[in-house]
């Protein structure tokens, strides 16, 4: 909750200047004009101990906020692309920092043949040739 008693730091755990970068490119809190119940910085430190440490989202310690709602936030900003969006960023500012050019953009054609790839119609497709129905070619594929 907010104003809960601090603990000793995870090595997940952002530093304030880690938390300065990423804060900005999360969504704010509920639209339901109420204040959030928990901060955000918990709520995200909270997915960051699971994801390192690898554990089960029940298995968070009673000073994170339930798990339930933390699972809630990282399937919904993941569904929203804010996890990806961050990585791009975070990697884009460390290139830069590192002296190194900023990475090429997509051309729009590529661009468009990789949003199909992540299509579900896509995998349908896929997953139809590569069965011995759906092609003539199946058993010439060599699959070792």
């Amino acid at each position: 909750m907010l104003g809960m008693a601090k603990y000793e730091p995870y090595p997940s755990d952002f530093t304030e200047a880690e938390w300065k970068l990423i804060r900005p490119l999360l969504p704010e809190g509920s639209k339901l004009g109420r204040p959030p119940r928990y901060a955000r910085r918990d709520v995200v430190e909270a997915i960051f101990y699971v994801v390192r440490g690898g554990i089960g989202w029940r298995m968070l310690p009673r000073h994170f906020p339930p798990w339930r709602i933390v699972y809630y936030y990282y399937f919904k900003w993941r569904e929203q692309g804010h996890w990806q969006r961050i990585h791009q960023t975070l990697v884009e500012r460390k290139r830069l920092a590192a002296g190194k050019k900023k990475a090429p953009r997509l051309r729009s054609s590529t661009a468009r043949a990789l949003k199909h790839l992540t299509t579900e119609e896509c995998a349908a497709t896929m997953r139809e040739r590569r069965s011995p129905e759906g092609s003539d070619i199946f058993w010439w594929i060599r699959w070792d």
